[in-house]
């Protein structure tokens, strides 16, 4: 993934202390605001724990996980954006469409063509009320939790199935719990979380 990101002109930057000097999250690194931006196109292999997920028992919620983020200076088409994450998903790893979701809300509904070209259809795909992602900022039509201390902004999530099909199954979020999320896009970029994507590609 990290081939792919370079040969899209992307340059590599040190990630950052687990720890913070904010007071959100235990004071850990949430996720990897704010980046060492070193150029235009930047990504990061980041470190990252969430207080809240250290006694989840729900699939793949780690409380201390590798994130792969991506940026740009200046913002995409929220369509180019989502484009190369499902590159990344689809043409590097060889995810299937079929087995993937996608969770937006009705003010980034931009991105719902890019999805179909990509073989993720309508049955697949659930629109949140905005206001409702908003609340929520769980990166599912908007990131941005309570409390956090970066910025938040529209996004897109994707999720991947390893055992069924997903089309007519997305009615309503949550997603069913076979659903994983393996990451967001936004108009500055996306991530995904590395040990998520390798149990996609059928790591244990």
């Amino acid at each position: 993934m990290t081939t792919r990101l370079r040969e899209e002109g992307f340059r590599e930057t040190n990630p950052q202390s687990r720890r913070t000097d904010y007071e959100f999250n235990g004071g850990l690194r949430y996720d990897e605001y704010p980046m060492n931006v070193a150029g235009p196109r930047t990504f990061v292999v980041q470190e990252c724990e969430r207080v809240e997920d250290a006694e989840s028992t729900e699939l793949l919620v780690l409380p201390r996980f590798s994130l792969l983020a991506w940026h740009t200076s200046e913002p995409l088409s929220a369509e180019i954006s989502l484009r190369l994450l499902l590159e990344l998903l689809i043409e590097t790893l060889g995810l299937e469409p079929a087995y993937m979701a996608a969770v937006t809300a009705t003010d980034y509904t931009e991105v719902l063509g890019e999805l179909e070209r990509w073989g993720i259809g309508p049955e697949q795909i659930f629109v949140r009320d905005a206001g409702v992602a908003r609340e929520a900022g769980d990166g599912s039509g908007y990131f941005g939790p309570p409390g956090y201390s970066g910025p938040g902004f529209p996004t897109v999530s994707l999720h991947y199935s390893r055992s069924m099909h997903t089309a007519g199954r997305i009615r309503s979020y949550p997603l069913p719990g076979d659903l994983v999320e393996l990451g967001e896009s936004d108009v500055y970029g996306g991530g995904c979380g590395l040990e998520r994507v390798a149990w996609a590609s059928g790591g244990s």
